[in-house]
């Protein structure tokens, strides 16, 4: 009979969380994974949870729409106008952009966090969000 032994534990797994992100258009279902040792401090994470949570269109079609428009919503007036450089923050969109597209480029449906068969759930306030957006520019 076969036997089937571990060899060699990593080390990190048992802290690394695994955000799942799962969508379907028609008959077909899609799920990518992304993983993490902090999803309360994880950009990606925290927008990803954000965006399910307020409908925000994040796809590979309007995530670079939905990212600038969202950045004027939660900046004033008056830090979007002290922007230095609209090339930086566009760069820095285009970044994030492309981040969350490689991991729901057809949109969240269902958004799960697991560590170790345990699942998760995490609060992101518009304050995080807010930090964020301030960081880009």
């Amino acid at each position: 009979m076969s036997t089937l032994r571990k060899i060699e534990e990593i080390s990190s797994q048992k802290e690394t969380y695994t955000v799942t992100v799962e969508s379907s258009i028609d008959m077909l279902n899609f799920k990518n994974t992304y993983l993490t040792m902090s999803p309360e401090t994880d950009v990606i994470v925290q927008l990803l949870i954000y965006a399910h949570d307020n409908n925000w269109r994040i796809n590979e079609y309007d995530t670079v729409a939905e990212l600038t428009r969202q950045l004027e919503n939660y900046l004033t007036e008056d830090e979007v106008l002290e922007i230095a450089s609209m090339s930086t923050v566009n760069a820095n969109i285009d970044e994030l952009a492309n981040e969350l597209n490689s991991i729901a480029p057809k949109g969240i449906e269902f958004i799960t966090i697991e560590r170790n068969g345990e699942k998760y759930e995490l609060d992101v306030t518009d304050e995080d969000i807010r930090k964020i957006f301030l960081d880009m520019i």
